[in-house]
């Protein structure tokens, strides 16, 4: 009997990601039809309110992805639309937001069974889009402010990565938190004066940080060696050099 109930609560689940999957990708296809107006983001924002609290598990272990996803989305679409990019890029923008919310829903639902592995890919697009949108709109004049903002949000992501292990471990991780946000934001401001165009730039942060949150994650637990610190510096060089080689340098 527990395992037939089990099987319906499972399959129950499986239905209701691709319908909830649907419904917000919809609606952040109907922002986009009535031109971001204050009644279309009326109801984004209404729909995405009703999603959040219709899951009952991980609801706030994972309140910052939740929300983080739809508004790097809603903006880097807008940013899309603005640069009047071709309507196939828009359209691979809606589907890598779809395929990422329904990750992110079954991570909320118990769907997936290596979940910190799941959580780790998504984590790691979630950083992408973040600093994607840092490098694009990141200028001399107003660094400064998004500067602020970047330092908030990776202190929200990072604390939610802690959590989300089980390695949160209050003052020390506080601190952790503390000197990631301010890394964030000295690396973004330096790398900004590089010649690699903001994809690369993107890329670049996003494996830095990638390093930094398994490097955390592994010294919280007590695992911290010499030999896991060799293989990720060694990682860390051979991506950096693919992506220095991939961008025009001058002099």
């Amino acid at each position: 009997m527990a395992k037939k109930l089990a099987f319906l609560l499972t399959d129950r689940t499986a239905w209701r990601l691709p319908f909830k999957t649907a419904l917000a990708t919809l609606t952040l296809l109907f922002v986009l039809w009535f031109d971001f107006s204050l009644v279309a983001l009326a109801v984004f924002f209404t729909v995405f309110v009703s999603i959040y609290f219709s899951q009952i598990t991980e609801r706030r272990l994972l309140k910052v992805s939740f929300w983080f996803l739809p508004i790097f989305s809603l903006i880097g679409i807008k940013l899309l639309l603005s640069s009047f990019s071709p309507p196939l890029f828009i359209i691979i923008a809606l589907a890598l937001f779809a395929f990422l919310f329904f990750i992110l829903l079954g991570l909320m639902s118990f769907f997936f069974k290596d979940k910190f592995l799941v959580y780790g890919i998504f984590n790691t697009s979630l950083l992408l889009l973040l600093f994607l949108l840092v490098f694009h709109l990141g200028r001399p004049d107003n660094f400064w402010f998004l500067g602020i903002v970047l330092f908030f949000m990776m202190v929200l992501i990072f604390e939610e990565v802690f959590k989300f292990f089980g390695i949160y471990k209050g003052k020390r991780t506080l601190a952790a938190l503390g000197i990631v946000g301010i890394l964030a934001v000295e690396i973004a401001w330096l790398t900004s004066f590089l010649p690699l165009g903001f994809i690369n730039a993107a890329v670049f942060l996003t494996l830095f940080f990638l390093l930094v949150r398994d490097s955390l994650a592994v010294h919280f637990r007590g695992f911290l060696n010499l030999s896991f610190i060799f293989r990720e510096l060694a990682f860390f060089v051979f991506i950096t050099l693919i992506i220095f080689a991939a961008s025009q340098w001058s002099i």
